[in-house]
């Protein structure tokens, strides 16, 4: 049996993607067995960049929150902006995983319309994990009045 049939029969998945395993005597509970989380041929297919991306979600989502009744003006597209650069550049620092970014939040996607819906929009594109083409993962953050939205 090769090292594929040996994995399906033992987890019931085919290769390529980690299993889930309960293991009650390491007092662990049920866990992640592996890095891979689905069969993919990106970098989003291991969990630590997985893990890493959630995190910077969760961070931005926390920093905008005081945004949300501010105008969308320079202003404040400025201080969003800083704030999540910022972020990033820590970020960058301590896990070289993160080994590009780019933040917008200008006139670009922040048009009359939805200046006039009382939103803000602000777009980060993040270069994780080490694929040898430009894959950047896209995270749209829209700030407004009545929600939050972020979504990796």
């Amino acid at each position: 049996m090769d090292r594929r049939g040996f994995i399906k029969s033992i987890f019931g998945i085919a290769a390529g993607a980690a299993a889930v395993k309960f293991l009650p005597s390491a007092k662990a509970g049920t866990v992640v067995w592996g890095t891979k989380t689905v069969k993919l041929n990106s970098s989003l297919d291991r969990v630590n960049c997985r893990r890493l991306l959630l995190y910077i979600k969760q961070k931005i989502e926390e920093g905008l929150k005081p945004f949300m009744f501010e105008p969308n003006d320079t202003i404040t597209r400025s201080s969003m902006k800083k704030y999540v650069t910022q972020l990033l550049k820590d970020v960058q620092k301590k896990d070289a995983m993160l080994e590009k970014f780019k933040v917008i939040c200008d006139e670009t996607n922040n048009n009359p319309t939805v200046i006039d819906s009382n939103s803000a929009v602000m777009d980060v594109y993040l270069k994780v994990g080490k694929l040898p083409e430009d894959t950047f993962t896209v995270l749209r953050v829209v700030v407004g009045r009545a929600s939050y939205q972020g979504g990796v």
